[in-house]
């Protein structure tokens, strides 16, 4: 597209492999309604999103993770055409560090992980949130995906952790001998995943 904005995560909508969306750390989302072969910014009073996921399931709902030096930390978005927005507030978003990464289950149950092992989490479309902080594994979470409702993996530090309970609590899987940062992961089943992170590094389970 010939853009300097640095692009962080893309998504496609589950129902409609020509509906994407991309989220942009220092500017507003681009969409593509034709599979890719365009992109569009939506404009929108927020910016700097990390992580964006689309719930699919037809609630045509999606969900972007941000930095904390914005008043976003998430915005959800429902994209039936033209796309209407909605930032979701919570009373101790103001002291929270920033979200990194952002996954659903559908329009209503979503979490978003961050620095300081964060973990919020939703199941009400964002009309309240739960906090997981002491459950969250080491200190910086960059990327995380769920299965199904229970079973999900977050990347933290060089390691990732697998939670069977909603991400009340997580444990380590088999170390994959990252020796930096892993910045983004993804399961096709519960056998079947990767791994990325710096220096070029690769590991698939």
């Amino acid at each position: 597209k010939g853009d300097t904005t640095s692009l962080d995560c893309i998504c496609f909508e589950p129902d409609n492999a020509e509906v994407g969306w991309i989220s942009a750390g220092n500017g507003v989302p681009w969409k593509t309604t034709d599979g890719g072969a365009t992109w569009n910014t939506v404009a929108m009073p927020y910016h700097s999103f990390n992580s964006v996921a689309c719930a699919g399931g037809g609630s045509n709902v999606v969900w972007l993770a941000g930095w904390n030096n914005q008043p976003n930390h998430i915005v959800k978005v429902q994209d039936s055409g033209t796309p209407t927005w909605e930032q979701l507030a919570d009373s101790t978003y103001g002291n929270d560090p920033s979200f990194n990464g952002v996954d659903c289950s559908s329009g209503s149950q979503a979490l978003a992980v961050g620095a300081s092992s964060h973990v919020a989490f939703t199941t009400n479309g964002g009309t309240s949130w739960g906090h997981r902080s002491y459950t969250a594994p080491r200190e910086y979470l960059t990327a995380i995906q769920f299965l199904d409702l229970r079973t999900g993996y977050v990347c933290a530090g060089n390691s990732v952790y697998k939670s069977t309970n909603a991400g009340a609590t997580w444990t380590p899987t088999a170390s994959a001998g990252a020796t930096g940062v892993l910045y983004a992961l993804s399961f096709l089943d519960a056998n079947t995943g990767w791994a990325v992170g710096s220096s070029g590094q690769i590991f698939k389970t």
